[in-house]
Parts: C-alpha cells; structure tokens; sequence
C-alpha cells in the first residue's frame, strides 16, 4: 500500500464527477480558491472563466454515480456564434445548440424561447492567453489574472460583481502569480518580455499595487512558471497542519533549470521595498510599465 494511502486513507479510486467545455482553444490557467467554493479557467481563447463549484455539482445531481456531465458554452452572449450544450449520462444523451438567441432540443426537435444559464459566473477578456490565475489567500472577493505577450498586465477582478478593481502594466507575459503568506503583497513572475530588462521577478503591494520589489535576473532566460514551496510541518508529528510561513517560491526557468527563492521571510513583507509605483486602471495610458521605475533589486 502506498503512502499517499496510508497518510490519507485514500481508497486510490477516480470518478469523473464532470467533464465543462467552456473554452475553445487550450486550457492555459486553473485555480481554485482558499475556501474551494470557486475556480477560475484561463484559456488561450483570452478569456478567464469564474464558476462556483455548487454550481456544477448541481447540474451533475441525478444522474448515476459513474456517468459525467458533459457542458458546453452558450457564447452567443459575446459574439453570437453557435455553441453546443451536452449534458451526458449511463441513461440519457441530451444535446442542445445555441444560435441567434434560440436554441434546440434535438431530443424533441422544439425550439425554445429561453436558453440555458451558463455555466461560468463571470467571464473576463484579456487581450492574450491567461496562463497565471491566483485568488486571494484570504478572501473569495479578489481574483488576481495575468495575461500574455499581446496583453502585458496583471488583472484584478472582484469576484461578486464581476467589476474590474485594477490593473498594472508590467510590459511582458505574466507566467505566475502567487500571494505572500505573511502580508499583503502579491509575487509576479515574466516570460517573454518587450524589453530588454534584468528582472524576471516583481513583488507588489495590495491593494496600493505599488512596485516593492524587482529581483535581479542576469541569466538569459525567461521563467516558464514559478509555485509556492510548501515548508515542512513546524512539528513532524503526523497530525501536524501547521505550516511554517517562510515565503519560499520554486522558479521553472526556460534554461531547464529550478530555482528555491526565498521571496518572504518569516512575519515579514518583501525583503526591501521599492519606490516604483503600480498602476491602476485609470492610469494605465500614462506608461507601459511599472517596473521601469527605480526600485530596490534582490541580488
């Protein structure tokens, strides 16, 4: 028996509980939130899906124990084309189109005046593929978003109204973003970039977005994606849950390479602070980059 069986007394059995075709191009980005009633998707169609987790798992009640749900996008809302609906189950195959408003049982052959809700709660369009998803660590409200070369900024949405609360431009593609542990900053990570610059890392404060921090990067290479490291248990003993706070990140480089950066220390904020500055959304004409500005390096 392994020790993911033992630890957890998992039975090593997977059921597919349900199967959503929201996208139509590759999945890029997932995360879920702190309390797991969320998750977001980001797509290289540029947009980044929010759902309730409730919400899917209601659609899944009623059918049998092994059969899945299978749920495509009404994306009329957005741009009128025909999108597909398929619910499947071991009984019963159900597919519904949408197209202009209107959309059909194809197990009745009807028409029907109104339409199924969709599935994602709010969906926000980016201006390149979104790999980088983080939620606040705290609270469900605030989802932060980083987009990709053609888009260049990190997003932050709320997540009950759907309303964008800021924006920063950073002038490169948004690989990763991860949330301190110890306070309210938030970790970016950048791939491609349209300037030749020396920093591959950048922390920022919230909800200021104030530029805190810009580690300095001389190796010629880009980072790919970049997590949270997860300290060992304060105390080994196995009903441990306490985890050392020690704001370490694991740095995926495109010269095969990884690197453990400690980003945080134990109870503090970033390790110096900068003077650059963040950009909010109405401010975003005034510059294409927040981390041109001076700023205290990590070397």
């Amino acid at each position: 028996m392994g020790w993911e069986v033992t630890r957890d007394t998992w039975s090593g059995t997977i059921s597919l509980i349900a199967k959503v075709q929201i996208h139509h191009q590759q999945i890029c980005g997932l995360a879920w939130s702190s309390s797991g009633k969320f998750f977001t998707t980001g797509g290289n169609d540029n947009y980044c899906c929010l759902f309730e987790a409730n919400n899917i798992l209601r659609q899944f009640q009623g059918h049998g124990r092994d059969s899945a749900l299978d749920l495509g996008d009404p994306e009329e809302d957005y741009c009128r084309q025909t999108s597909r609906w398929q619910r499947q189950s071991s009984n019963e195959t159900v597919v519904r189109h949408v197209q202009s408003g209107e959309y059909h049982d194809e197990s009745t052959g009807s028409p029907s005046t109104s339409r199924p809700d969709p599935l994602w709660i709010y969906r926000w369009r980016h201006l390149a593929a979104i790999k980088a998803i983080a939620f606040h660590p705290w609270t469900d409200d605030v989802v932060a978003t980083g987009g990709g070369l053609n888009d260049k900024c990190i997003h932050f949405f709320n997540t009950r109204s759907g309303a964008t609360i800021t924006t920063i431009a950073v002038a490169a593609q948004v690989t990763s973003l991860i949330w301190s542990p110890n306070g309210r900053e938030i970790a970016a990570t950048f791939g491609f970039s349209s300037q030749q610059r020396m920093y591959r890392v950048a922390v920022f404060g919230w909800p200021s977005c104030r530029l805190v921090t810009a580690v300095h990067w001389d190796r010629p290479c880009r980072i790919v994606h970049a997590i949270p490291y997860p300290r060992v248990p304060e105390s080994r003993r196995s009903t441990a849950i306490s985890l050392a706070k020690e704001g370490c990140i694991l740095l995926a480089a495109s010269d095969e390479t990884l690197t453990f950066f400690e980003l945080w220390t134990k109870g503090l904020k970033a390790m110096k602070y900068g003077r650059g500055h963040g950009y909010r959304h109405n401010d975003l004409l005034g510059s294409e980059s927040s981390l041109d500005e001076k700023a205290d390096v990590i070397r």
